[in-house]
């Protein structure tokens, strides 16, 4: 029996709020879309009436329209049924065009290569911008390789969804390799980026089988660095100036670890408006995911000898974009990343001056923080709401490269 859902693209909403809404087509385990080149208020969606709410502008048209595009779909199956033809998702998509528009029209993507460059481009639309860079990096080596396959220029290129095989990838694979000279966990993270933009595919249903079930994605074991605590200590009490540019780098280092193992671009963009009722809670930038924790003593130490900045809502906590101009969203990441390797120059004085061993950079303190949460809490799902990971399998992959010290201790006394 054929399933019909009209759905809204909230994961597509543009900075207006608007969001398309399409309508799904479910048969037999396959999927089809159509697009109703409509766009809604994403807030004012229910998804269970699959309607958008009466404080909608225009709601009466809107719904209507919805219930019209039901009507269609519902008769489209009807049709089919009583011609006793053959059912499946992509003949329903067919005829319920044909009703709703008239002629027969293109099913939206057939080149997998567009459809992965829409993808990537959504994220640049989230604000995502480092997961939007990696993965138009992974996109860019594919096409390298079909340039180089093809003799095509990189902006004639296509590939159709039929066309990207399991003997394909392994030939990009091969390319990484024998070409480009990639390590093991650069064309394992390269292959994993293209498969995500395969499997989105497939779940809009654009494409219908799976290359992928027979292709090993490589990666080489890798370990973590980490403070141990003695280091911490260390950090907390190495003697710097008050004014110097490695104290604010310190600070910004331990508040990012008081603060539960924030991103340097959390720490960078956090407002006084994120700082509320005794809590950070932010949304963070890489992931979009919703963080927060309590303000530590420590944390509001630290925050203290900012408290001659201007405290409105909207103002940053710390003076660390202070000298940019920040307009657009890419102005925003160039100034972040810039900033960041700054901070990082300045973090190898403190390492020099606290005569600590592990290599300092501004990621550490979220490695740091990872592993203290996991040992004194031993909850990893609290870990995980912590960090903000979707899923606790990130963070249980994101803690297995950590080298556990105080257990080799426990062993060694065994014997």
């Amino acid at each position: 029996m054929a399933s019909l859902t009209i759905q809204c693209r909230t994961e597509r909403t543009e900075s207006n709020g608007y969001a398309p809404v399409r309508l799904r087509i479910s048969h037999s385990g396959k999927r089809k879309f159509v697009s109703l080149d409509l766009d809604v208020l994403a807030s004012k969606w229910n998804d269970d009436r699959q309607r958008v709410t009466r404080s909608h502008p225009d709601s009466s048209r809107i719904n209507a329209r919805l219930s019209e595009v039901e009507s269609v779909a519902q008769r489209a199956v009807s049709r089919l049924q009583s011609a006793g033809e053959v059912i499946t998702a992509s003949r329903i998509q067919q005829v319920v065009k044909e009703e709703l528009f008239g002629e027969e029209e293109e099913s939206g993507y057939d080149d997998f290569i567009a459809f992965a460059w829409d993808e990537v481009e959504a994220y640049r639309r989230r604000d995502q911008m480092t997961t939007f860079r990696h993965y138009r990096t992974g996109i860019r080596k594919f096409l390298d390789f079909l340039e180089d396959e093809s003799g095509q220029s990189r902006e004639d290129i296509t590939l159709s969804f039929d066309a990207l095989t399991v003997q394909l990838i392994r030939e990009f694979r091969n390319h990484m390799y024998e070409v480009r000279g990639n390590a093991p966990n650069t064309v394992g993270k390269t292959l994993t980026q293209i498969k995500t933009m395969w499997n989105a595919a497939v779940k809009e249903g654009h494409a219908d089988h799976d290359p992928w079930s027979n292709i090993t994605i490589d990666s080489a074991p890798s370990q973590k660095e980490k403070l141990d605590f003695e280091e911490i200590e260390a950090l907390e009490e190495v003697d710097l100036l008050e004014e110097g540019s490695d104290r604010r780098a310190l600070d910004y280092f331990l508040f990012a670890l008081y603060g539960g193992g924030m991103r340097f671009s959390d720490v960078a963009t956090l407002k006084h408006r994120h700082l509320d009722g005794g809590r950070i809670q932010y949304k963070m930038k890489k992931t979009s995911e919703g963080a927060g924790v309590p303000i530590v003593d420590k944390a509001e130490a630290i925050l203290n000898r900012y408290d001659n900045r201007p405290q409105e809502p909207e103002s940053r906590v710390f003076p660390i974009l202070d000298r940019y101009d920040l307009d657009e969203m890419e102005d925003v990441q160039r100034a972040i990343e810039s900033r960041n390797a700054y901070v990082n120059r300045q973090l190898k004085k403190v390492q020099e001056k606290a005569e600590i061993e592990t290599n300092l950079t501004f990621h550490l303190a979220r490695h740091s923080a990872a592993w203290k949460l996991y040992r004194e809490m031993g909850d990893i799902y609290k870990v995980k709401r912590i960090l903000g990971h979707s899923r606790v399998e990130v963070t249980e992959e994101y803690l297995r490269g950590f080298p556990d010290t105080e257990m080799d201790e426990e062993y060694e006394g065994v014997f």
